[in-house]
């Protein structure tokens, strides 16, 4: 549905949830009641949690109730174990909870407790000083807990203070160059690491026999990830006794060998509409990802989107809503949106040299930012939350530039990276219904065609026109934008088929060059067919076939439709329909010296013009506007023709030669034809060739050497009228 939609279905999901949580309460309690039925040769029991979701604008507080089996860690841990990961998930989530603000007797110690931890064996490392010099930003909050045959570690994300946010950042600060981990989480990973060791020791544990497991969300998970790794490299533990659960864990490591056996206990769980597990990037010359297993959660690109809709979506509201007291809000495009920024950013900074010492500055602008932001300035003076957390200021900057339009998307920020969001899903649905390996095209079209996208039943799900994306005409689950100079970015879900069709107007056949990529259901690249050529005209259109189809071709394969089918799918589509109104304007100068300026308005089949000029030479001696009518042709390419009609309407102030007034006002009808090339979007250059009519005892008075500076030869064969040519450059845009 359109973002629109999606918000007003949001408030009334929101509505029914609230009159029925009782019901809701009920609902969760059978189906936790049945998924122990399915370990009834297991010790299960159910924990209650406190939530307190974090950078909560209230007070709001909710209980949970999460099974918990400690024979799950009885299995191997190269076998994923859906109930491991609703209760890794749980102790990320409560990680945020302010230690410091009660450190006996708080959410995270409570629940270490259920799980069977004595109090005397939970140590919690959350009083950092970012100040001390060895460690400075690098830091984290973690802590550690033990029963007689489970290690528990959590990492903390990110918290609200700039100085961990500028930790992330640091992908290689000592040496500007790439290095094969991420230097900021590598720090903080000796911290914990250096943690355990000792903890191990003083509590005596024995590393051969007890099971560990390892968790963490955001910069957690990818602490997490490493310490992971690193118990495997130095065998501190036996692999199938390290149980490491991530949840949206940004990329740590450029190392080739991630997807080794030797990793294969470590699960890394995204969501495919967040930008975090994306960055640093997986693409030009960036080579950062995860160890270890990603597991992609279920969204309406990679699953079916009724079952979606109308199955999955409820389910994980139950959760969501008591939780967050409002539903759960996603993007609904999947993996495109995090794949823009990181084309975008690698654009910017091809690679990790650049993004230190490049022109665009992108780390030293970004640690500048979040130096100067306060971020400890959104919690209040007795060390409660605040009003405002950082991501609420991103939705808040994206709300102010878009007036308010794009309220849904602000929210869906905060959404897409949330644990709690990873947690309602984990909770709410079974292994199966959670993830999906579904992945999707994306196609890169440059060149300046007409055209628009078709889902499988014939809807039009967005236009584009003059190779630029019309933004208002998008509908879900079509995802577009505009790519530099005269190329736009279509992604398509590949749980459908969809239509392209291209059209051209030109002449002459115009060269359009695609690109169709194919990605995994977490947004990473797996092959590329670049520019396939294929040529558009007035004659003919293309049709390109793209979805679920595009992902089994090696080759994007566009079929030109001409005659009567053509004209059929041109009136059916609306393809004949006048191109809609542009204004544009104009800057110009011709060789009698005249400096010209002023607007058109209209579609390129039929426009107004309104022009001026003033001679730089005979400064003061003419006043004129140029109303007229016009039309422009493609010719091909970026290639136009436009042929205008005007009405010079020109007044010439008291001068000797003009002393009776009627002398001083004529009007001369002109005619300019101008070729332009359109180097760059929308801006056009051009050189016209202007013919000024000169009608005897018309308008003599506009022609004589006072008025015309340097005036070309006048031409003609009779008496009446004659011509007077001149050339005539300048720009449109």
């Amino acid at each position: 549905m359109h973002h629109k939609q999606a918000f007003f279905a949001s408030a009334i999901i929101l509505l029914l949830c609230h009159s029925s949580a009782l019901w809701a309460k009920d609902t969760i309690q059978k189906e936790v009641t049945a998924q122990n039925s399915l370990h009834e040769n297991y010790s299960s029991k159910l924990i209650p949690v406190e939530f307190i979701p974090f950078g909560s604008k209230d007070s709001f507080k909710t209980q949970i109730q999460v099974e918990w089996n400690p024979d799950w860690l009885k299995e191997s841990s190269f076998t994923y174990s859906h109930g491991i990961a609703r209760i890794a998930c749980l102790l990320s989530d409560i990680s945020y909870t302010d230690i410091t603000a009660n450190p006996k007797d708080n959410s995270l110690i409570r629940t270490y407790q259920s799980l069977g931890v004595s109090p005397s064996c939970i140590k919690t490392f959350y009083d950092i000083d970012y100040n001390e010099p060895d460690k400075g930003n690098d830091q984290c909050a973690f802590s550690i807990a033990h029963t007689k045959d489970i290690l528990f570690i959590t990492i903390r994300g990110t918290p609200f203070n700039a100085n961990e946010w500028i930790s992330n950042m640091n992908i290689s600060d000592a040496t500007e160059k790439e290095s094969s981990l991420h230097e900021g989480f590598l720090k903080a990973t000796y911290i914990v690491q250096d943690a355990v060791k000792q903890y191990i020791k003083t509590e005596n544990l024995d590393t051969k026999k007890i099971k560990v497991l390892v968790t963490g969300h955001s910069r957690g998970a990818a602490i997490t990830n490493l310490l992971a790794a690193a118990f495997s490299v130095e065998r501190t533990f036996p692999e199938e006794h390290i149980f490491a659960y991530t949840f949206a864990s940004p990329n740590v490591t450029t190392a080739k060998n991630i997807h080794s056996k030797q990793f294969a206990f470590i699960w890394n769980i995204v969501n495919a509409e967040d930008i975090v597990p994306t960055m640093p990037p997986n693409r030009k010359g960036w080579k950062f990802s995860k160890y270890g297993n990603t597991l992609v959660l279920a969204n309406s690109w990679n699953k079916d989107s009724l079952i979606y809709e109308e199955k999955l979506i409820p389910k994980i509201n139950r959760i969501f809503t008591q939780i967050q007291d409002r539903v759960y809000r996603p993007f609904e495009t999947g993996p495109f949106i995090p794949l823009q920024i990181t084309m975008m950013l690698t654009s910017l900074s091809k690679d990790v040299d650049n993004y230190y010492n490049g022109i665009t500055g992108i780390h030293k602008k970004g640690t500048k930012l979040l130096k100067k932001t306060d971020m400890e300035a959104v919690l209040n003076n007795d060390g409660s939350e605040g009003d405002d957390s950082f991501m609420d200021k991103i939705s808040e900057f994206i709300r102010e530039r878009t007036g308010g339009v794009s309220d849904y998307a602000a929210i869906a920020v905060k959404d897409m990276h949330a644990c709690e969001t990873y947690f309602s899903y984990l909770t709410a649905l079974s292994q199966e219904e959670a993830f999906s390996t579904l992945g999707f095209s994306q196609i890169i079209i440059k060149g300046t065609p007409d055209g628009f996208v078709q889902d499988c039943e014939g809807n039009i799900l967005l236009k584009f026109q003059e190779g630029r994306i019309q933004y208002s005409s998008i509908r879900l689950p079509a995802a577009a934008r505009n790519k530099g100079f005269n190329s736009i970015v279509i992604g398509f879900p590949a749980n459908q088929d969809f239509k392209v069709l291209l059209s051209k107007t030109s002449l002459a056949p115009t060269a359009i060059k695609a690109t169709i990529e194919h990605y995994d259901a977490a947004g990473i690249l797996l092959k590329t067919h670049k520019n396939q050529k294929f040529y558009a005209d007035a004659s003919k259109l293309y049709e390109i076939d793209a979805g679920s189809c595009s992902l089994k071709k090696d080759c994007l394969y566009a079929k030109a439709i001409k005659g009567s089918e053509k004209q059929e799918i041109v009136e059916k589509t609306g393809l004949s329909e006048e191109q809609k109104a542009k204004l544009t304007f104009e800057v110009n100068i011709n060789t009698e010296g005249n400096f010209g300026y002023g607007v058109h308005y209209g579609p390129a089949k039929i426009y107004l013009t309104l022009l001026t000029s003033t001679n730089i030479f005979n400064c003061g001696k003419t006043v004129d506007l140029q109303p007229g009518i016009g039309t422009q042709q493609n010719i091909t390419g970026p290639l136009f023709f436009d042929l205008e009609v005007l009405f010079k309407c020109t007044w010439f102030p008291y001068n000797r030669e003009n002393a009776n007034r009627e002398e001083r006002f004529a009007v001369i009808p002109a005619a300019r034809a101008s070729l332009s090339i359109m180097p760059f979007r929308r801006a056009r250059i051009f050189a016209a060739g202007v013919i000024d009519l000169k009608i005897k005892d018309f308008n003599d008075n506009a022609f004589s050497s006072i008025v015309r500076y340097n005036t070309m030869s006048i031409y003609g064969t009779g008496d009446t009228v004659k011509m007077a040519p001149s050339l005539q450059f300048g720009i449109r845009f």
